[in-house]
This record gives structure tokens, C-alpha cells and sequence, in this order.
């Protein structure tokens, strides 16, 4: 039986006039047994009489214990609609917005599958089998639970642990194996055409924009045995129904040599020029970037980790088994200092992201692992904590890649891999010789700042301290850099040849 795509098709889509009216029969009769169950379950009550069960619905991303334990009778437990229609209910408001997603992500259409529950699909602690409202114009997206929480995701084969609650930020074992490393870093090398093979790396929606503050090199994969082996993986692991090459930019390979690095970001994307700001929203309706899977692909001397510099770093990391594995637990006095000054200028950005890597929550490299991270919170409203960035390596090379994975199509081609898919933004760079891409950065250390075209138009949400934008702009366009207070740090005009632009704080 089919899922309503949209609300137009109507809930009951592919039903019979007599199986709908059998349905509402059967849960009418069922209302007094639900008020009932709810009232008088135990805890090792975990099935109503009549076949049906008591469980907890939660809303998109909720963690365990914060939703609303419910009786479903058996009328509700045996007919798909009459279950969907609850649990959306429940979670949404009304019968028709949500569907049912059990804790791994995956739709549920009846009790029968949540009496059935794989161990170590959701908390040990939980009373009944969770369900999720996941809304139908949203994607699914994993509760954190509690930093350190480890949860089994059987259609995936992997586990995800919680390393962090704000971003939402998973290690993901089991993805990959050194031999599937081995082999993307071996399919990258080969890789010979001029627009994907191994090289400075850019930045960006589509074009070719080399940045200062991005000083790894990347190629581009797309259909190798490995790479789509990791794509349909990353697609089932966050619940997709399959693998959608249009919600994906391709697998990007990355090396950072000896005192490479890439400043803290997110990988939400800004608005490009000509698309609407809606259309990049994904709380309005619009898409853009959902989460990303990073892979290290190799191990590293020292250096090279991935640090998010909003997120907690929790207390107990060295004496933790399983964060001290995972996490950055040496402090910046540890690291020694003619390694520090053999890659970084003091006070350069390269010195000042060190700082941040060995003092804020960090991710260590190593072969083989791999982490999630959402940029969209389950709203759809972009997450500024996500912001992350690759530290210096200071010794050894670093390989990884990351997938991107999108919400739904993006609102421009993707100019990684040409024809019918190039972006309007690219179009427009290569149709108007004043249209150009260019990198912002923001070097100061204290207040966050909002870029304003002509002084009035809003860019995209307001820089921290340290961050850098990319977007598509035209020659002769004049931007202004304000704080919440409205004072002007400084304003610049878009130059021929000129790609980088510089707020000071």
C-alpha cells in the first residue's frame, strides 16, 4: 500500500470506500479501551487487551521521555490508517501532516513492528516503543538523547553515538572499512578530467571560487563502486526511501597537507543570486543542505581534526572510554609550540583555529571513522551551531570526504558534474562577465555581524566572530557590515579580479 506523498492525494489514497468505513467503525469502538489503557498501564504493560499497545509519541527529533504516552486500541494497531492518523494526531496536531517513524527512522504502519523492536534501537530506559511524528514536508530527523548514547540503526548496520546535543553530532561506526577508504582515496587520485580531479580546493554552491581560508586540496566522485556504495549507505542511514542523486552534491575527496586547514563554516548554503531566500529555507518549504556524513579516510601525526565551535565539550573527555576515543582531550598548553610555529604564523587564522581545536569540542582523525552532523534543526530552520571547521594539520596528510545530503532538490543545478544540472547561478556567472563569486571573511572576535546589500537588503544569517559567507555577487555591488546595535564596521564594493573581502572587527 502507497503513502500519500502530499496532502492533496488525500489520506485515505488507494482504500476502498467499505475498508475506510470499516476503519472509522473500528476506531470508534476503540475510544473507551484507549482512555482506559492509558490510564491503568504498567510499566511491563506494554500491550493493551485486543492486541493493541501502549506507546510513546514524540515529536520529530525529541528525545525519550518527553512525549505522550498513548493507548492504541486494536482497531488502531491493525488498520494503517486509523494508526497513522493517531500517531499524527498526537505529534502534529492534525490526522494527515506526520508519519509514523520508529526510532532508527524507519516508517511504521502498525503496532506489529514496534512490538518487535531490534535491541539497541532505542533507550534501554524507555518504558514503551517510541514512535515518531515525523512531518511529511520535513525529513526525518535522530533524537540525541544524552552525549555518549549509543543507538543501533539496522538498516544502515551501524551504531550512531551522541558526541554532542547542539549541533546534533553523531560518530557513525561501522560505516566504512580502511578498505573502502583506501579505495576512494585510489579512485580520487585517478581521477584525470580538469573540472573533478584533485585540486585546490573551492567554495561555494557551483563554480570553481578557491578561497584563502579553505587551503585543502578536493576531487570529485560520483560513480565509482565505492562512492556509491557510501551514498546509498548514508541515504538509508538517515531514512530515505532510497538513494536520490538530485539530494546529494556527489562524494567530495579531500587532502590537507602539513598546514592546511578550513575556517569554521556551515554548510548550509547562503542565498545564491537568482534564487529567492525561501527557496534555500527549509522551515518555508525550500531546500538545502540536511546533514553531512564526514569520512576520514586516513590517520594523522597530530592536527587535523574537525572542530565545532559552538558545541559543549564536555568535562569528563580523558577519563571517558568512549568520548576520550572520539574526541580532542589534550588541552592547547599540551601542544607543542615550534610544531605550532612551523604551520602557523602567530596570531594568523591558521593559529587562532589551533587554538580553538585543542580547546573546543574536536573530532580526532582517524582511518576509517565516520561522523553526522544536521545543519537543519527538525523544523527546518538552519542551525547556526553546526558551524565546524578542518584544524591544521601539523604533521602527516590528512585524507576524508563528506557527502552533503539535501532535504529535498535543490532550487539550482549542481555545477559539479555539468550538463542539464548547471545552477543559475553558475548560468549567470558565464552568461555576464560582471557576475562573480566572492568569499567573505570576518576577522573579528567579540560581536556577531549582519551584511546588508546597498546597506538595506539582509545577506543570509549574521557572520561569527571568525566566519567567512560565499556568495554569488556583480561588479559594482555595495555591501555594509553591521552589528545588532547597527554600527557600521566597514562596507566594501565588488572589484573585477578581486574574489576575497575582509570585515574587521
Amino acid at each position: 500500500r502507497r503513502t500519500p506523498s502530499s496532502l492533496d492525494e488525500g489520506f485515505f489514497y488507494g482504500r476502498t470506500t467499505e475498508t475506510m468505513l470499516l476503519c472509522r467503525r473500528r476506531v470508534f469502538r476503540g475510544l473507551l479501551v484507549v482512555w482506559l489503557a492509558v490510564a491503568s498501564a504498567s510499566e511491563e504493560e506494554k500491550t493493551c487487551s485486543e492486541g493493541g499497545l501502549v506507546v510513546e509519541v514524540l515529536e520529530n527529533g525529541a528525545s525519550s521521555g518527553t512525549g505522550e504516552v498513548v493507548a492504541l486500541d486494536a482497531a488502531h494497531c491493525e488498520c494503517r490508517a486509523a494508526f497513522e492518523a493517531q500517531i499524527s494526531l498526537k505529534a502534529c496536531g492534525d490526522v494527515v501532516s506526520c508519519e509514523a517513524r520508529d526510532a532508527a527512522g524507519r516508517v511504521v504502519t502498525s503496532c506489529e513492528q514496534l512490538k518487535h523492536l531490534e535491541e539497541g534501537v532505542q533507550p534501554v530506559a524507555s518504558r514503551y516503543p517510541l514512535v515518531y511524528g515525523a512531518p511529511r514536508s520535513k525529513r526525518f530527523v535522530f533524537a540525541s538523547e544524552d552525549v555518549g548514547f549509543a543507538r543501533w540503526v539496522p538498516q544502515a548496520g551501524v551504531t550512531l553515538r551522541t558526541l554532542a546535543l547542539s549541533p546534533r553530532l553523531f560518530a557513525v561506526e561501522n560505516f566504512l572499512t580502511p578498505e573502502i577508504a583506501d579505495a576512494v582515496v585510489a579512485d580520487a587520485l585517478a581521477i584525470d578530467d580538469e573540472e573533478h580531479k584533485l585540486m585546490r580546493s573551492s567554495t561555494g554552491p557551483s563554480g570553481y571560487n578557491p578561497s584563502n581560508v579553505r587551503t585543502s586540496e578536493n576531487a570529485w566522485l560520483k560513480y565509482s563502486p565505492a562512492a556509491m556504495d557510501l551514498k546509498r549507505k548514508a541515504f538509508s542511514l538517515l531514512g530515505f526511501s532510497g538513494y536520490d542523486e538530485d539530494l546529494s552534491d556527489g562524494l567530495q575527496v579531500l587532502r590537507y597537507n602539513e598546514s592546511k586547514a578550513y575556517i569554521a563554516h556551515t554548510d548550509y548554503l547562503s542565498q545564491p543570486a537568482g534564487v529567492s531566500k525561501a527557496a534555500m529555507d527549509p522551515a518555508q518549504g525550500g531546500a538545502n543542505r540536511l546533514a553531512t556524513l564526514f569520512l576520514y579516510l586516513s590517520d594523522v601525526d597530530a592536527g587535523g581534526q574537525t572542530v565545532f565551535p559552538y558545541a559543549t565539550r564536555p568535562d569528563n573527555v580523558k577519563d571517558h572510554a568512549v568520548l576520550g576515543e572520539y574526541l580532542e582531550a589534550s588541552n592547547l598548553e599540551e601542544v607543542d609550540v615550534d610544531l605550532r610555529r612551523a604551520v602557523a604564523a602567530e596570531n594568523s587564522w591558521e593559529d587562532r583555529m589551533i587554538a580553538d581545536c585543542f580547546d573546543k569540542l574536536a573530532v580526532k582523525p582517524k582511518k576509517a571513522r565516520a561522523i553526522l552532523y544536521y545543519s537543519q534543526h527538525p523544523s527546518g530552520h538552519l542551525d547556526v551551531n553546526s558551524q565546524h571547521g578542518g584544524c591544521p594539520v601539523l604533521n602527516g596528510t590528512k585524507w576524508a570526504a563528506n557527502l552533503w545530503v539535501w532535504n529535498k532538490k535543490m532550487p539550482f543545478g549542481s555545477s559539479r558534474f555539468g550538463g542539464d544540472q548547471q545552477g543559475a547561478a553558475a548560468k549567470a556567472a558565464k552568461t555576464d562577465p560582471n557576475a562573480v563569486p566572492i568569499t567573505i571573511e570576518y576577522h573579528g572576535a567579540r560581536d556577531d555581524v549582519a551584511l546588508f546589500w546597498d546597506g538595506k537588503t539582509k545577506i543570509g544569517d549574521e557572520f561569527r566572530p571568525h566566519g567567512a559567507m560565499n556568495i554569488n555577487s556583480y561588479v559594482g555591488h555595495t555591501f555594509v557590515a553591521k552589528n545588532q546595535h547597527g554600527r557600521i564596521f566597514n562596507s566594501f564594493t565588488v572589484e573585477h579580479g578581486k574574489a576575497t573581502y575582509v570585515i574587521d572587527g
